[in-house]
């Protein structure tokens, strides 16, 4: 772990079945499933209010609301994708040594020489997405599809080839989602 007083790598013991493409598949799909209840409750907003266009302030007290459910909905989508029930906590715990551990691990070439992992960048394009169609969502605008509970699959909701990825290091290209 240390050479030269230096962190090559800081790894957790973690479930088998979490691997990289797991942690982003089931990352994705918690953005996802927040942007369905957002979705949801936009459109009961509209419903109530009887109108076609929600305020600023409305729409971003109903994303706060939605937001609040996220470490729920992290457990319910963990749960679901590794096909076991946990805590709240075991969840948010699980994710976090793995993200740790997946964000640090580099490949050593030679000594002293390390290429950075390239994998938390795939977690940073999943975020900066997410925000984006809260940006859309915001003026009213809203993806195919998006009516559909990620909850009601353990099937990818929207596809991202990691082969796109340079230096990611995937024998073969997969198709992963939130």
């Amino acid at each position: 772990m240390f050479t030269r007083e230096n962190i090559d790598q800081i790894a957790f013991e973690l479930p088998e079945k979490l691997d990289k493409q797991m942690y982003i598949k089931i990352y994705r799909k918690i953005w996802a499933t927040i942007r369905h209840d957002l979705w949801a409750r936009i459109q009961q907003e509209k419903k109530t209010q009887n109108t076609a266009n929600l305020s600023e302030d409305t729409f971003n007290k109903l994303y706060s609301e939605v937001h609040a459910s996220f470490e729920t909905v992290r457990m319910e989508i963990y749960s679901k994708l590794m096909g076991e029930d946990v805590e709240r906590w075991e969840a948010r715990s699980c994710m976090q040594k793995a993200y740790i551990t997946y964000a640090t691990l580099s490949q050593i070439h030679t000594p002293g020489s390390a290429v950075r992992s390239r994998w938390a960048d795939l977690i940073n394009e999943a975020a900066q997405q997410h925000g984006e169609y809260i940006e859309q969502f915001s003026k009213g605008q809203f993806y195919k599809n998006i009516e559909e509970d990620p909850r009601d699959t353990v099937e990818s909701d929207e596809k991202i080839s990691l082969a796109n990825f340079s230096n990611y290091g995937l024998s073969k290209q997969k198709t992963l989602a939130p």
